[in-house]
C-alpha cells in the first residue's frame, strides 16, 4: 500500500513539474493550459552534438512534431538537471508521452510521421469497440491494423485478443467488432496487405499473425535482422543511398516489383553510411546503387545502369533468370571520369 501511494505521489510529482514548465514553453499572457497529454523529449544539448547531420535531422524531426502536436515539450537535462532525474532520465534524446497521471515510452523510427502516429494511437482506447459501418474505416486508419469479430460465448478469445492489444498498442491500432463467429484479420496498410489467422485456438496464433502482418515487403537491412536476411533461401536485391527519403521513395516505387518476385527474390534498402563498404563487396562503383545477390552460390550482378526504375529492375532480374547477365568478376570498375579537354 505504501509503495502505491508513493508511485502516485511521485507521478503527481513529475505532472506538477512538467505542467511548469510547459508554463514557460506554451502560455501566453495569464493562460494556464491544462496538462492532458504531452509528448515530451528529454535532451542533453551539452553532450548531443547538433551539428552531426543524424542529430541534426532527428531535431528537425522533432521540430515537425511540434508544429502538427500542439502538446510537445523540449526538456534540456543540461539545464533541468532536478526535473530530468525526478523523470529518471538515464539516457539521451528519450521521447515519453504522459497523460492521464501514466507514462509511455517511445521506442519507433525517429521520424516525425511515426512520433505523430505513435501519439494519435496513444490517445485512443487500447481496443477500438466498432460498429460494423466503422470497420472499413478503422482498417485503413493506422499502418498496420488488427481486427477481431468476437462472438459473444467466445470470451477466452477476446481476453487472448486484449492482451496482445495491451502489448502491442504503443505499435499497431486494435479494433474489435461483435459477429456470430470469431476471425481476426490484420491489415499492413504501408504494403497494402491483408492476412488472416489459422487456427484461433492455437497458442501464439496470434502473435503469430502479427509477425506476419508487420513484416515489410521491402525491409531495410540493418545490423538487427542482417543474419536473418542474409541466411535465408531468397536471393536479395539490395539498393544503397545514404538519404533516407529517396530510400523511401524507392520502396513506394518498387512495391509492386517485390510483390511479383516476393516467392524468389527480397529486395531490401541498405543505408550506405551505415555499411560503407558493402557496396564495394558487391561490385559497385561508390557508396550507392543496386546488386543482386545469389545466396545460394555466391554470385553477385551489380546494376550497371545509370537510372534505377522499377522497370529497369523487373528487367535485370528477369535476365539473370534466364542466365543473360554474366555474375560479377570480382574486379571493381573504376569510376568512369568524364575528360574536359
Amino acid at each position: 500500500m505504501l509503495n502505491v501511494e508513493l508511485q502516485q505521489r511521485r507521478r503527481r510529482t513529475q505532472a506538477n513539474r512538467l505542467g511548469r514548465i510547459s508554463i514557460g514553453f506554451f502560455c501566453r499572457g495569464r493562460k494556464v493550459f491544462r496538462l492532458v497529454i504531452y509528448l515530451v523529449l528529454t535532451i542533453d544539448f551539452a553532450i548531443l552534438q547538433p551539428q552531426l547531420a543524424s542529430n541534426k535531422a532527428f531535431l528537425e524531426e522533432w521540430k515537425n512534431v511540434g508544429t502538427e502536436l500542439t502538446s510537445t515539450l523540449t526538456i534540456d537535462c543540461s539545464q533541468e538537471t532536478e526535473i530530468c532525474n525526478d523523470l529518471d532520465v538515464l539516457s539521451f534524446p528519450a521521447i515519453r508521452l504522459y497523460q492521464k497521471g501514466s507514462m509511455s515510452r517511445y521506442r519507433g523510427p525517429r521520424t516525425s510521421k511515426d512520433m505523430l502516429s505513435y501519439a494519435q494511437r496513444m490517445k485512443n482506447p487500447i481496443v477500438s469497440q466498432l460498429k460494423p459501418a466503422l470497420v472499413k474505416e478503422f482498417s485503413e486508419s493506422d499502418d498496420l491494423v488488427v481486427l477481431a469479430v468476437v462472438s459473444a460465448d467466445d470470451k477466452s478469445f477476446r481476453k487472448r485478443f486484449e492482451d496482445l492489444a495491451t502489448t502491442y498498442h504503443d505499435r499497431y491500432s486494435f479494433g474489435l467488432v461483435d459477429g456470430d463467429l470469431s476471425s481476426v484479420s490484420c491489415h499492413n496498410n504501408m504494403d497494402s496487405t491483408q492476412h488472416q489467422a489459422q487456427d484461433l485456438e492455437q497458442v501464439g496464433s496470434l502473435k503469430r499473425l502479427l509477425e506476419v502482418c508487420k513484416e515489410p515487403l521491402i525491409p531495410q537491412l540493418t545490423r538487427r535482422n542482417e543474419i536473418k536476411y542474409m541466411s535465408g533461401s531468397k536471393s536479395l536485391v539490395y539498393y544503397f543511398h545514404h538519404d533516407e527519403t529517396d530510400r523511401e521513395q524507392y520502396v513506394n516505387d518498387m512495391r509492386e516489383t517485390a510483390r511479383t518476385y516476393h516467392e524468389f527474390l527480397t529486395l531490401v534498402t541498405v543505408d550506405a553510411d551505415e555499411y560503407p563498404h558493402m557496396p564495394t563487396s558487391l561490385g559497385l562503383v561508390g557508396k550507392g546503387g543496386l546488386a543482386v545477390q545469389n545466396l545460394h552460390n555466391g554470385e553477385v550482378f551489380p546494376y550497371e545502369e545509370k537510372e534505377i526504375t522499377a522497370g529497369g529492375v523487373a528487367n535485370f532480374i528477369f535476365a539473370i533468370s534466364e542466365g543473360q547477365v554474366s555474375p560479377w568478376d570480382g574486379v571493381v570498375k573504376a569510376p568512369h571520369v568524364r575528360d574536359e579537354l
